[in-house]
């Protein structure tokens, strides 16, 4: 099965739409909207972060993954439908971490869903080796990141976003004291800022990046 099938089209995000809106996103009906992907926006006090994702095609979860439907009732799952740009330049998502303490037992569960395993990046912090397993869902990566050799027995779980901005530092000067100075990224020729999501009330992590060389050279 080719993996950019099991297209990503939504995820429930356990914050209010104001925090968001604060962040420099358009928001319409409780939701961010980039490239077609729903970004469902929730205020719950007894819930955070990531909650759940809408895979086009996949109705059970992953390796507890959550799985359920966030598009509106009678619409079309058209690409870039209601997105309607954002004031802070933001364009796209780069890529969804999800953090497991499991890695062969969640590799198995994404690859049995459906989703093909891309490549795999080994890196020791602190002296732990940790291990990132990437896969397509559409034109959205899946980061996935755990601890080599672990053997836990808990779910895997939604970890946070980075987004793209095809004017990085635009995107720094409208944010200001928001999102931390642009710097050199891991990925080779990119930069990334991280959202003050604290000072906001956003409940993950969330990164910005310019897009990826071979994007920006076309």
């Amino acid at each position: 099965m080719d993996s950019r099938n099991r297209q990503l089209v939504g995820l429930v995000i356990a914050d209010p739409p104001s925090a968001w809106k604060a962040a420099g996103f358009t928001i319409v009906d409780d939701a961010v909207v980039l490239s077609g992907v729903r970004l469902h926006l929730v205020d719950d006090a007894d819930a955070s972060g990531i909650a759940a994702w809408d895979i086009d095609g996949l109705a059970n979860d992953v390796d507890g993954l959550s799985c359920r439907s966030v598009q509106p009732a009678g619409s079309q799952r058209a690409e870039g439908a209601n997105d309607l740009g954002h004031p802070n330049g933001v364009t796209g998502i780069d890529h969804l971490v999800v953090a497991t303490p499991n890695l062969p037992r969640t590799i198995a569960a994404l690859n049995k869903a459906g989703f093909e395993e891309r490549r795999t990046r080994t890196f020791e912090i602190a002296g732990v080796q940790r291990q990132q397993t990437f896969f397509w869902a559409g034109s959205v990566i899946i980061e996935l990141i755990g601890e080599v050799g672990e053997q836990g027995s808990g779910p895997a779980a939604f970890w946070g976003l980075a987004f793209t901005a095809d004017d990085l530092d635009g995107t720094a000067e409208f944010l200001g004291d928001l999102v931390s100075p642009p710097k050199a990224a891991v990925q080779r020729g990119r930069r990334i800022a991280t959202l003050r999501t604290g000072d906001l009330g956003i409940s993950l992590p969330v990164a910005i990046m310019t897009p990826h060389v071979a994007k920006r050279a076309e």
